[in-house]
């Protein structure tokens, strides 16, 4: 069973590979993923050079998610 998941998972795999479109979408994504992890560090970075503490860096990290867990949703 398990040697039959893999078989279909690469062959899928693959056969997504072939298409241009999804080549650009999944570099694309590559891209845009190392660009917000470098800011993130960057403004981590930044928080801590300017303030010295720990503490700033973590409320950073807590608005960072609160922003995200309460914006409100969208309904169509």
């Amino acid at each position: 069973m398990t040697a039959a998941i893999l078989r279909a998972g690469a062959r899928t795999f693959l056969s997504v590979r072939k298409h241009r479109n999804y080549r650009l979408f999944f570099t694309g994504q590559v891209i845009s993923n190392i660009g917000t992890w470098m800011q993130r560090v960057a403004q981590a970075w930044l928080i801590l050079s300017l303030t010295h503490s720990a503490v700033a860096v973590g409320i950073l990290a807590l608005c960072r998610r609160s922003r995200r867990c309460s914006s409100p949703r969208r309904s169509p």
